[in-house]
């Protein structure tokens, strides 16, 4: 699966885990060696990413379940360490928050033959946004998609017909 990195400033990895132990600690429970090898797994990730493919990065180094994965994502939610992004219909995606939570919106998009997804270097709809607002509407959200061929796929259909 073909990815391209992002350009916004991501948590760091001890932020994340500070977050992480102090919820934790705050539950009574502690950061398990599973817990801190999938917080790991998911800071080095530089794109979106779903439960199902996490697990199989994994696999190759931690003997975890899938349920494992998907409580430890939640919490990370939870957290705002990661934050759920509108990419596939099939499973959901997830990728590590941005340093400060009111610039991290970005949209992608994903090719329907290889799902390769790339993020769009802005989105040009706070003026819309600014503009609802001033018309009453709070707590807007919006959600936009874009899916296409990409340029390898499209060559690749091209050949083949």
């Amino acid at each position: 699966m073909k990815h391209d990195k992002g350009c916004h400033t991501n948590l760091d990895l001890n932020t994340a885990l500070r977050r992480l132990e102090s919820a934790l600690k705050a539950k009574r429970q502690r950061l398990t060696e599973p817990r801190r090898k999938i917080l790991k797994a998911v800071m080095r990730s530089k794109a979106p990413f779903s439960a199902e493919e996490l697990h199989r990065a994994l696999k190759r180094e931690l003997a975890v379940d899938l349920a494992t994965v998907y409580r430890s994502l939640q919490l990370l939610q939870s957290l705002e360490i990661i934050h759920r992004v509108d990419l596939s219909k099939d499973h959901a995606m997830f990728e590590v928050a941005a340093i400060d939570h009111a610039h991290h919106h970005h949209h992608y998009v994903v090719c329907r033959n290889c799902d390769r997804r790339e993020q769009l270097p802005s989105c040009d709809l706070e003026a819309v946004e600014l503009a609802l607002q001033k018309r009453g509407y709070q707590e807007l959200q919006h959600r936009l998609e874009f899916t296409g061929l990409c340029g390898a796929c499209r060559l690749e259909l091209s050949k083949s017909t």
